[in-house]
């Protein structure tokens, strides 16, 4: 008996943990946002040497004037490869094994949901 792919898709999503400031470093991965009292979250994606990156954002929604997103290529501090702030089929490729994923929010402000997709490539 197969299981619905929404189901599949929800029972993925429950078991990515809500954190804040990690280093992903499996070939794959989900990222969602943090729901927690931390103002700045810095993801780091880190994949074995010689692979790029791959990050695709399907839609986010984020109240512009309250919250940023960044995604860097490569460690904190390179260059932008995007600042997402509303849309659909976001899709960032890195030149290099590194990619950082800056998310800021206004204290007292809750987090608008979003979820990103990374593998190598």
């Amino acid at each position: 008996m197969g299981v619905p792919s929404t189901f599949s898709w929800v029972l993925l999503l429950c078991t990515v943990p809500n954190v804040c400031n990690y280093t992903f470093r499996k070939p794959s991965g989900i990222i969602a946002n943090y729901e927690g009292p931390e103002t700045v979250c810095v993801w780091t994606i880190q994949i074995s040497s010689g692979g790029k990156i791959v990050l695709k954002l399907p839609t986010i929604r984020l109240n512009c004037a309250k919250e940023k997103l960044e995604i860097m290529n490569g460690p904190v501090g390179s260059s932008f490869l995007g600042k997402p702030c509303n849309g659909v089929n976001f899709l960032y490729r890195s030149t290099s094994n590194v990619m950082t994923i800056r998310y800021s929010r206004k204290s007292g402000f809750f987090p608008s949901f979003f979820s990103m997709s990374y593998s190598k490539i």
